[in-house]
């Protein structure tokens, strides 16, 4: 096991049952539009749980960052444009 792996499957066992049902995209829209860029999603955790989903969007970031390198011209990277949008809402 990858250290820290049973935390991020603590984690995500809170996390993932209160965010699926909103994050589900609609049987009618198909999964052709996924993620949904315009559309608000509301999901209710705790600020730890939130803190949890921002850390792992940092930490997948930079595993994306080493399989595609970037150059400073890139825009920023939806993920972590996510984890700073958390972050700043939840600091």
């Amino acid at each position: 096991m990858m250290p820290g792996g049973s935390q991020r499957s603590t984690g995500m066992r809170s996390v993932r049952p209160d965010g699926w049902p909103p994050a589900v995209p609609k049987a009618e829209q198909g999964w052709g539009g996924w993620p949904p860029y315009e559309e608000h999603l509301t999901v209710e955790q705790p600020v730890d749980s939130w803190r949890f989903v921002a850390g792992q969007l940092h930490r997948w970031d930079e595993v994306d960052a080493r399989v595609n390198p970037r150059s400073d011209g890139d825009p920023e990277p939806r993920g972590l444009e996510l984890a700073r949008k958390l972050e700043e809402r939840i600091n």
